[in-house]
């Protein structure tokens, strides 16, 4: 059963634009900061896979941990895919925040500024993980455990997390005194860190030894992407961060947890294996 339970009470609103009406507004009672050039926009979605066409008013949702033994466990944020012009949440991120939250780990899935909006995007994703961080105790969660995981363009947004190290806005209350940093990265098919047929990263994305461990799943077949996970991996071990590296010869680009029949839909248990393997899981 995944519930919301003590959901940040300072941030929590009912919203007719928003599909579930305890959905973390993640700028509330604050400035929502907006690049230059940004358009303001209106959250509207259809109720199928729960799609998103534009978001003006990010938010996420917690999904907490089965965690019997009652020690903080991890927490991830999730980064559903679209191309920065849509997110349907229900394919990719909400499915893999029940299987996290089934492993021990707390889920947060993120519905980022759209379309086109790429810096807003990043400036989301560094406030929800400075809320994660701030609410860490109230909500049983390991302060030094909390990760990121993105599928697709939700998986740019990811590394981009994982390895900016400026803030993209300004403090605007006790919450951004808190680190943006992530412990572990998880890339689902990433695009965009890479060009089609070049292995030499993008220049937003900043690997160094720094870096956090990652996870990164993908199949030969996606030709579009392929070359982002291969040069991700290799910008990684040219830095000396660990990285596990999962490459399988079919299964295309967008299967979340709905591909079965092959040898890349193991990539769900290997990830669950890699979480517990490095301390993160149940």
């Amino acid at each position: 059963m995944f519930f919301m339970k003590n959901l940040f009470p300072a941030v929590i609103f009912i919203c007719a634009c928003c599909a579930n009406a305890a959905d973390i507004d993640i700028w509330k009672g604050v400035k929502m900061p907006s690049p230059q050039n940004s358009k303001i926009v209106e959250n509207a979605f259809t109720k199928k896979d729960e799609r998103y066409k534009s978001i003006g008013k990010p938010f996420m949702r917690y999904f907490e941990a089965q965690n019997a033994s009652g020690k903080p466990s991890a927490a991830v944020l999730i980064l559903g895919g679209g191309g920065y012009t849509q997110i349907a949440l229900e394919r990719d991120a909400i499915p893999a925040a029940k299987l996290l939250a089934e492993n021990g780990i707390a889920s947060f899935v993120l519905a980022y500024r759209l379309p086109d909006n790429h810096d807003g995007a990043l400036m989301d994703a560094q406030r929800a993980v400075r809320l994660i961080r701030k609410n860490a105790k109230k909500l049983n969660i390991d302060p030094e455990k909390i990760g990121v995981m993105g599928f697709s363009a939700g998986g740019h947004l990811a590394a981009r997390l994982s390895n900016e190290g400026e803030d993209f806005y300004k403090n605007t209350d006790a919450a951004d005194g808190m680190s943006k940093n992530v412990a572990f990265t998880i890339l689902i098919y990433p695009a965009y860190l890479a060009g089609k047929n070049s292995l030499e990263l993008s220049p937003e994305i900043k690997v160094s030894k720094g870096s956090p461990r990652a996870f990164i799943m993908q199949t030969q077949d996606d030709a579009a992407y392929e070359a982002s996970s291969v040069g991700y991996m290799l910008a990684l071990r040219a830095a000396g961060v660990p990285v596990d590296f999962h490459y399988f010869k079919k299964g295309g680009h967008g299967y979340a947890l709905r591909v079965h029949g092959i040898p890349a839909a193991a990539w769900s248990n290997l990830l669950v294996s890699w979480l517990k393997f490095n301390n993160i899981g149940r």
